[in-house]
Parts: C-alpha cells; sequence; structure tokens
C-alpha cells in the first residue's frame, strides 16, 4: 500500500502520465511517509526543504530526514550530517555531523564518504587521522566523486599522507576536472604551469586555466590574464588580459583589482584612465594589497587627492 502511494506521488512530481501538481505528489508522499516508507519519509524532508507544494519549514524538514535517517536512508542520512556540521536548524555539532556521515558512508553514499574524509583531514569532530581520510576519499572518488577526485590530487601534489607525486596527481585533477570539477581544472593549470615534477607545458596550462575561468574561478581568471598580458602558452593580448583581470576583479581578487588598475593606469588593453585605475587600486588596497597601496600613494602625491 505505501509503496503504491509513493509512485503516485512520484508520478504527481515528474508529472508521469498526470499532470505535474506538487501539492497532490506532497499529499501523497505524506500518506506514503505516515506509513513507515523511508523513500517517501526523504521525500517529505526534501519538499519541506525546497517549499515543492508546501511552504519551506525547516522544522518539518529535520523532522523527516531525522526519521530517514533512523529508518536507514543513507542521503537523509547525510543531508542530517549537513545540518549539523553547519549548524543549519540545529545546534552545531560536528561530533554529530561525523556519525550521521559515517553511516551514510557506511551504505555506501559518496557525497557522505568524501565529507567524512575531509573530517579526518581537519580533525573536525574526530581525532585527525589522514590515512583514514585518504581511505574515505578513494571510496568517494571510485563512485565518480569530484571533490574526492580532486582532493586526493591536493594530497599526492602537497605529499599529504602519500609521498609527493606530481603525476598522480594530475591523475586524480584529470578525473575530477572530466566531471566539471573547478578546482581540479585550476589546479591542473598550476601543475602545467609551475612544471614541478612534471613537463612544464604552458600551453596545456593555458587550457585549464581558461576551463577554470570560464566556470568562473577567480585566481583562474586572474592566471589566465597573466598567460595573455605575458603571452605564456597563448598569442600576447593586451585587451584579452583586461578582460580576464576586470571578471576575477569583479569577484573581489585584490590581485586582479590592482593589475587592472596598471592597466588602466598605463592605457594598456584600454583606454588610460587615472581615475578608474585609481578607484581599482582602492578596492585592492581594502583588501591589503601593497603594491596597491603604494600605487594609491603615487597617484595622490602626484596629482592631490582625489
Amino acid at each position: 500500500m505505501a509503496e503504491a502511494q509513493f509512485n503516485l506521488g512520484a508520478c504527481y512530481a515528474c508529472g508521469i502520465g498526470v499532470g505535474r501538481n506538487a501539492r497532490v505528489a506532497a499529499k501523497w508522499y505524506r500518506t506514503a511517509a505516515e506509513l513507515g516508507d523511508v523513500d517517501a519519509e526523504f521525500n517529505m524532508g526534501c519538499l519541506y526543504h525546497d517549499g515543492g507544494g508546501m511552504k519551506k519549514n525547516m522544522h518539518e524538514e529535520l523532522r523527516w530526514y531525522r526519521r530517514a535517517a533512523r529508518h536507514g536512508h543513507p542521503q537523509a542520512q547525510f543531508n542530517l550530517g549537513l545540518h549539523y556540521a553547519m549548524g543549519s536548524g540545529v545546534a552545531r555539532n560536528v561530533r554529530s555531523a561525523v556519525m550521521w556521515y559515517r553511516k551514510a558512508a557506511d551504505l555506501g553514499d559518496a557525497w557522505a564518504q568524501c565529507n567524512l574524509g575531509v573530517m579526518y583531514e581537519e580533525g573536525n569532530g574526530v581525532r585527525k587521522d589522514i590515512r583514514t581520510a585518504l581511505a574515505w576519499y578513494r571510496k568517494a572518488a571510485a563512485q565518480g566523486d569530484a571533490i574526492a577526485a580532486n582532493n586526493l590530487g591536493i594530497c599526492h601534489e602537497c605529499g599529504t599522507g602519500v609521498a609527493r607525486n606530481a603525476r598522480v596527481a594530475a591523475k586524480w585533477y584529470h578525473r575530477a576536472a572530466k566531471s566539471g570539477n573547478v578546482h581540479a581544472e585550476y589546479n591542473l593549470g598550476c601543475l602545467y604551469d609551475n612544471g614541478v615534477e612534471m613537463k612544464k607545458n604552458v600551453r596545456e596550462a593555458a587550457r585549464w586555466y581558461r576551463r577554470a575561468a570560464r566556470h568562473g574561478d577567480s585566481d583562474a581568471q586572474f592566471n589566465l590574464a597573466l598567460c595573455y598580458h605575458d603571452g605564456s602558452g597563448v598569442a600576447r593580448n593586451a585587451r584579452s588580459a583586461v578582460m580576464w583581470y576586470r571578471k576575477a576583479a569583479s569577484l573581489g581578487h585584490a590581485w586582479a583589482q590592482c593589475n587592472l588598475g596598471v592597466m588602466y593606469e598605463h592605457g594598456e588593453g584600454v583606454r588610460k584612465d587615472v581615475r578608474t585605475a585609481l578607484a581599482w587600486y582602492r578596492k585592492a588596497a581594502a583588501q591589503g594589497d601593497s603594491l596597491a597601496a603604494r600605487n594609491v600613494a603615487s597617484i595622490e602625491s602626484k596629482d592631490g587627492k582625489r
């Protein structure tokens, strides 16, 4: 009976054979959940989280996640772990977060395995244990978790819990980057750019910076701007450098703000505009950029305070 009611809810939620109707879906999910259907219990938590067919209600969301979690639903256990880790709707309790992540991880939830690895790596809610962290990262990465794969890349690049090996790091970064992980894309760019323990390849560096930059990573945008400014791995193009400096600067990247100021001050890739240069220098200086602060002082001493 409960399974049939859950399936009806799913039909209304997805519009399978009937018109999509979140309120009717919620009604059938609730009926199934009250009869102990664990998937319906989890879906009720999701509906209260998303406000699908009902008003958002974190208290109810947590109540249903807790019911589903106690009945062995790994995604509900993971979601409870997140709430405890962030202190969202409950008092922050990293030990409880670890407990729920572990339950979900033991049931094969890749996100929980990755997050449990992070807790062990940082010693957050549990005694710091990098070997255990690596074991959980590997379990998650084996299921295609890109964050875990990127974390493994970082560990191999830095020699955290394993022998330092840039080639192995690159393998894990590539795996994560194929799944669109922006941090892995940026990290690959840095590996190829720096050429530490592997052959330097500025074209590959620029290619990976571009991918990460297009996905909104401000560090990658800044580095790609440097590539265009210096002609490293790409044809030198001051206008493209300005474009990428501006994107990173708009995201609050202090070095990009300072360099964009330099471009405006000297009219490189953009019309010379000392006032705009000064504005960008001030933004960077406000974040503690010492070069920008010196540039502000230099302009103000020459022309008087603007």
